[in-house]
């Protein structure tokens, strides 16, 4: 694991554990990260395999990447196992949810007056972000076609134009 290296390496180094509910995780990856995809490629079904290849060999979740409740215990032992590793004055088990204050009290530094903590990535903001990207490709599956349309309506026009021009010339 990454973490026991840096903590071999630098000994001195404090470990910030950040946690979110499990479930956000869990669905994060089973539905999240794949309807990205969806949204930005909805006929191109294979970059949801690859996503599915990528979680299933990497062996995080031994293959198993469609089990919820494995899912969860994997991320829940990982949490554990930090907590159990890392000396307790160098780690803080830290969500986001908690602000400024422990973060900053465990870095010794003081809390910034004048900047709210920044809280992205959350369940709404990322159905938000899904909506304007389902918004922005509808706009170019309809929008796409119908410049070529037009364009060509304009071109048999000009061309029906430069026809009845020759051929009036033609006559007469």
């Amino acid at each position: 694991m990454v973490y026991k290296q840096l903590m071999a390496e630098f000994p001195d180094a404090k470990v910030l554990l950040t946690v979110r509910a499990t479930i956000w995780k869990v669905d994060l990856l089973l539905r999240g990260a794949p309807a990205y995809v969806a949204a930005l490629c909805p006929d191109v079904k294979y970059w949801i395999a690859m996503h599915d290849a990528y979680f299933a060999s990497s062996g995080l979740f031994q293959g198993r990447i469609h089990d919820k409740e494995h899912m969860r215990q994997v991320f829940e032992g990982w949490n554990a196992e930090v907590q159990r590793v890392v000396p307790p004055d160098r780690l803080l088990v830290f969500n986001v949810k908690q602000g400024w204050a422990p973060l900053c009290a465990f870095l010794g530094v003081p809390v910034p007056d004048d900047k709210s903590f920044p809280n992205v990535n959350d369940s709404a903001e990322f159905q938000q972000v899904l909506v304007k990207i389902r918004r922005i490709l509808t706009l170019l599956s309809w929008g796409i076609p119908a410049a070529g349309v037009a364009l060509l309506a304009s071109v048999v026009y000009a061309a029906r134009m430069l026809l009845q021009v020759q051929w009036r010339a033609a006559l007469g």
